[in-house]
């Protein structure tokens, strides 16, 4: 939780040694980290950028408008040698008229021009197999995650309502009157510390709990969509596929498409591999696709950026920003609140204070 993060942070800031760290929290690495080893999922190489995460986005973007740069240049180079030997070619095989009347002068003659050609010919041949062996690959064709969100119209302005909302947890009182309207068009970021009911506030909209007291009003036409913290609600034992499959059907083909769009490689054995198969940052991505082949029109998201990609992240906050639905999602990521959030519910010591 914040209080947690600050305290790491801090910490390992007066660190007098070295630290290696795996993190996709973006807060965290501006405050803390000096460099950045990218390993990059498609390619599998890594690339190191000096600075933190602002130093990174800023470098990565240069370097890719290089990559551009000079991809096109050696693009154009070998067509213009290209162009080049078919020239020559031509040219060689047009028959030359020599005024000199003599046979031996013009055959002489010829066989000069004709070498002339033949050395540029293997010249720019030899320059295009060069160019052909370091071929660079396209910059612009690398793998793209879009998870593009269609939901169903959402026609209730006022999709989910709280009144009086109580839950008990034994004899403790985890949520107490708790009053909220989630409103069409926002999108809330719900923050409390660990343990203070957030997930529990979460399951008790979907009706995964029952509330020990108050109201919960999910209204006509709002088409709830719920986003787990560790993916268990996925069966370990069916297919990838299948699961996508089950909430709305489609062809093979087109499930497989989504996988691949929500950043599941498109590779010989996807689609035979069950949840179980799949790493914990994959089953965040099946999740997240189920939630866009369903068209869920109010999402209810459990730390959305959690085991996500930095890739990945950037792509599902651009997505949620143009969401047109409701969005209430429980989060310790304080860039996806910055960038995502239109308005904070605070959850303290039982006490929900939307602001």
């Amino acid at each position: 939780d914040f209080a947690g993060l600050a305290w790491l942070e801090n910490y390992l800031l007066s660190y007098p040694k070295a630290l290696l760290m795996m993190t996709h929290d973006r807060q965290f690495i501006n405050r803390v980290a000096t460099r950045i080893l990218d390993l990059s999922a498609v390619t599998q190489r890594l690339q190191s950028y000096e600075g933190n995460y602002e130093d990174y986005l800023a470098q990565r973007q240069q370097r890719y408008e290089q990559e551009v740069a000079a991809y096109h240049a050696q693009t154009s180079q070998m067509k213009a040698l290209q162009a080049q030997m078919k020239r020559e070619a031509q040219a060689q095989r047009k028959p030359k008229r020599l005024a000199d009347g003599d046979k031996y002068i013009k055959w002489h003659g010829g066989q000069t021009a004709e070498r002339t050609v033949s050395k540029r010919v293997r010249s720019a041949r030899q320059q295009l197999n060069e160019l052909q062996a370091n071929r660079l690959d396209n910059p612009r064709h690398t793998w793209h995650i879009q998870f593009d969100f269609d939901p169903h119209p959402l026609t209730s302005s006022e999709p989910i309502r709280l009144q009086g909302l109580c839950l008990n947890f034994g004899a403790r009182r985890l949520i107490d009157r708790a009053d909220a309207v989630l409103k069409k068009g926002e999108r809330v970021a719900l923050v409390a510390p660990n343990g203070s009911g957030k997930t529990s506030l979460l399951r008790l909209i979907m009706g995964e709990l029952p509330p020990s007291d108050g109201d919960i009003a999910v209204m006509a036409g709002a088409r709830l969509g719920y986003l787990d913290q560790t993916g268990e609600a996925l069966d370990a034992n069916r297919r990838a596929v299948d699961v996508l499959g089950e909430i709305r059907h489609a062809s093979q083909d087109a499930l497989l498409t989504r996988l691949h769009r929500s950043g599941l490689f498109r590779d010989a054995h996807l689609a035979d591999k069950t949840v179980a198969d799949l790493s914990i940052g994959q089953r965040r991505k099946l999740g997240i696709a189920c939630l866009i082949h369903s068209r869920a029109n109010v999402l209810l998201l459990d730390e959305p950026t959690n085991h996500l990609d930095l890739a990945s992240l950037e792509a599902l906050e651009t997505a949620l920003r143009q969401f047109k639905g409701a969005i209430l999602a429980a989060t310790h990521d304080r860039r996806f609140i910055d960038t995502v959030a239109t308005q904070v519910w605070h959850l303290h010591d039982g006490q929900l204070q939307p602001q």
